[in-house]
């Protein structure tokens, strides 16, 4: 991309234009000014990165928009290393003109560039490293999608649930089950009426204001806190429960509440496509019987996957009285199919081996 399309990509364009390029280029083009405000320079030898018109100062940015006031800076394309004199100090007199105060202070405390630094180079600001990466670039364009999902995200994947119900979870919040509005909204359905109460079927409606849902929810929450339990939208509400760590007499809820969800989601199924359904009192049993059979489980995993250690002093021994005790050591040549081994019987007392026998 860069050796087609150089004249359009630069790290100091503001503005770019590719309107003859792919549409990979084109996409670039359209955000390459906001790509360019998290590259920063780190100094090396300064022949490289430009004085006025580089961002090399931290988050300051381009020195040329601090300048106001004064004179057109003479020479604006100059690299830093003009800005050094001959015995490796900053040359004050060139910008000190130029540039407020507390940004002078700051050069002041930057080490200057030195002829045997290396060159300059190219920096990613919002990563730790200074290297790019897709993660840390989503997060600096879209720095305000990021901080309420993540709560919810983290949350999802920490609860204590089986993989399969965790991975349910994440769709649930995406809202990409498919419930009979998804379906209509597919083109596969045309009725986006929930089967058992007549109301939208919204992915909210079938995990909560059902009425078949909601009355097992009735038998899981404590009749004081049910009116708060169904006010919350969608997102908010799952990351309410997700996080609480004990409703009423449960004391992990955030699991329980993660496998009412899973199991109500199975029941919506079983009922639509396998005309199977549950009484309140059995779905109450089978979302307690899948929570206990996955502790269990957890229980054993930890048990089996425990490491015993004993320790051995691994040494050679004496054989018993009346026993010879025959220590043995041998070679084998692949290529010619010949063996050799060399016994060597001790008893009981001896310090040395009675025989030593060879063979081939």
């Amino acid at each position: 991309m860069l050796a087609k399309y150089q004249t359009a990509f630069s790290n100091t364009a503001s503005t770019t234009q590719c309107s003859h390029g792919s549409p990979l280029a084109k996409a670039l083009c359209k955000v390459w000014p906001e790509v360019v405000k998290q590259v920063r320079w780190s100094l090396g030898n300064g022949e490289k990165c430009r004085f006025w018109l580089d961002p090399w100062l931290g988050s300051i940015g381009p020195l040329i928009h601090l300048v106001s006031h004064q004179p057109s800076v003479s020479n604006i394309q100059a690299p830093v290393a003009e800005f050094i004199d001959d015995i490796g100090n900053w040359k004050w007199d060139s910008f000190h003109g130029y540039l407020p105060s507390t940004v002078v202070m700051r050069i002041a405390r930057t080490f200057p560039p030195r002829p045997t630094a290396g060159p300059d180079r190219i920096m990613w600001a919002p990563s730790q490293n200074g290297q790019f990466s897709t993660s840390t670039a989503y997060q600096a364009l879209n720095p305000s999608d990021r901080p309420p999902e993540a709560p919810l995200w983290k949350s999802i994947w920490r609860v204590q649930a089986p993989q399969r119900v965790r991975t349910f979870l994440w769709l649930a919040a995406k809202e990409r089950l498919l419930t009979n509005e998804d379906r209509v909204r597919r083109h596969i359905s045309g009725s986006d009426l929930c089967e058992e109460c007549g109301e939208k079927e919204t992915v909210l409606h079938v995990l909560r204001d059902c009425k078949c849902t909601k009355s097992l929810w009735k038998q899981l929450i404590p009749a004081g806190q049910l009116d708060d339990f169904f006010l919350l939208p969608l997102q908010q509400w799952l990351r309410r429960n997700l996080l609480m760590a004990k409703l009423g007499t449960v004391l992990d809820w955030g699991s329980l509440f993660a496998f009412t969800l899973w199991s109500s989601w199975h029941c919506r199924n079983n009922r639509i496509f396998n005309n199977r359904t549950l009484s309140g009192v059995n779905r109450r049993q089978q979302v307690l019987s899948l929570m206990e059979s996955y502790a269990r489980a957890c229980t054993a995993y930890r048990r089996v996957g425990a490491t015993m250690y004993e320790v051995r002093l691994i040494h050679w021994s004496y054989p018993e009285p009346g026993w010879i005790k025959v220590n043995t050591d041998g070679s084998y040549d692949g290529n010619t199919a010949l063996m050799g081994v060399g016994p060597a019987p001790f008893g009981p007392n001896d310090r040395a081996p009675q025989a030593q026998i060879r063979g081939n």
